[in-house]
């Protein structure tokens, strides 16, 4: 399931960044940081990691500037 979330997560800005997506991409962080409280510590933090990643370029942002953050 939190696959899937990271894929919904990484798609709602797609329509163009119109205010409802974004306010659907912050709605969908809150129950994904929900759901990730109950896992296991190590499986907390590679979630935590997809989520930024998702995140990062449900913004807008490329994978080689998260890379050259590093």
């Amino acid at each position: 399931i939190l696959d899937l979330d990271i894929q919904e997560l990484s798609s709602l800005t797609t329509g163009g960044g119109d205010l409802e997506n974004f306010q659907r991409l912050f709605s969908k962080l809150k129950e994904m940081k929900d759901k990730a409280a109950t896992l296991p510590h190590e499986q907390r933090k590679m979630h935590a990691e997809k989520v930024a990643k998702a995140f990062w370029m449900a913004i807008g942002e490329t994978e080689m500037k998260l890379k050259q953050m590093k």
